[in-house]
This record gives structure tokens, C-alpha cells and sequence, in this order.
């Protein structure tokens, strides 16, 4: 269990003090605030929110589900509003795998 604690402490530093606090939709003070909780949960439990925890390092648009520490099942989850008129310009870039071609295209004057 204290293994589990000190792993857990690790990772919401990370998520708190290094380039995941920069995310879109950061989970840091999450972390902080299910600590508590997280202490109090058997070592399988411990387990599975340190396996969720860890998903949210992982490359591409990670969630993970911290229901056990009082968090929602979608905690991470990165989305882009959809509405595009108040931005200036929104640019769809189209590129060749070996970026010779390149091909941009104005969403707002579609």
C-alpha cells in the first residue's frame, strides 16, 4: 500500500508540475483532491486507478475512468468546440506522409 501511495504522489506531481499540467484538460488537482479517497481503497482498487492513471500519459487522446476516487468515468478526455465562427481563420492542412505535399484549405470559406 505505501509502494501504491508513493506511486500515486509520483504521478500527480507529473501531472500537476510537468508538461501534462499544459493539457487541454489536466487532471492534476483531480489527482490532488482524490488522494484521500485513493488511500482508503483496497490494493486492487489502488491498482486499477494507478492502470488509469498511467493511461492518461499515454500517447493520443487518453481518458481514463476515476470513478473510485470520485472523479468521472471520462476524466481527461480532450474535445475541440465546434463552433468555428468567432475564430478568425480555420485552416484544414492536408500534408503527404512524406511531407512533400502540402494542401490548406480555409474551413471558413467553404
Amino acid at each position: 500500500i505505501e509502494k501504491n501511495i508513493e506511486l500515486y504522489d509520483y504521478l500527480k506531481n507529473k501531472h500537476m508540475n510537468s508538461i501534462f499540467s499544459k493539457r487541454l484538460n489536466p487532471v492534476g488537482e483531480k489527482l490532488e483532491k482524490g488522494r484521500e479517497k485513493f488511500i482508503n481503497l483496497s490494493i486492487e482498487d489502488q491498482i486499477t486507478v494507478l492502470n488509469q492513471i498511467i493511461q492518461l500519459s499515454s500517447i493520443g487522446i487518453p481518458k481514463a475512468n476515476l470513478t473510485l476516487i470520485g472523479e468521472s468515468a471520462n476524466t481527461g478526455t480532450m474535445k475541440m468546440n465546434k463552433e468555428i465562427t468567432t475564430s478568425e481563420e480555420m485552416m484544414l492542412i492536408n500534408q503527404s506522409i512524406s511531407g512533400l505535399y502540402t494542401d490548406s484549405i480555409d474551413l471558413k470559406t467553404i
